[in-house]
């Protein structure tokens, strides 16, 4: 299979970035650093439905997500991608 992915990218300041697994989840994490390398945000999810980051107000750039899902055949993974917060 592929990785879960983040989208919409580019998300609007204020708007929502969901989750989209590659399977079934149980749990995930979402860590978002800036291109310095300092954490943004932290966004944990566990239980059914889609997962959902509001990006609330986090300055319009570049950034870097950590993707780290446990998956509900016991397998786990971790993947990187790169998030666009308009204005």
């Amino acid at each position: 299979m592929g990785h879960p992915v983040l989208g919409p990218v580019p998300v609007s300041r204020g708007g929502n970035c969901y989750l989209f697994p590659d399977k079934p989840i149980n749990s995930c994490a979402l860590d978002v650093f800036d291109l310095v390398g300092e954490i943004e945000a932290q966004v944990t999810f566990n239980g059914s439905g889609q997962p959902v980051w509001n990006v609330g107000f986090i300055a319009p750039g570049i950034y870097i997500a950590v993707i780290k899902v446990n998956y509900t055949d016991g397998t786990s993974g971790t993947t990187t991608q790169k998030i666009v917060i308009a204005r």
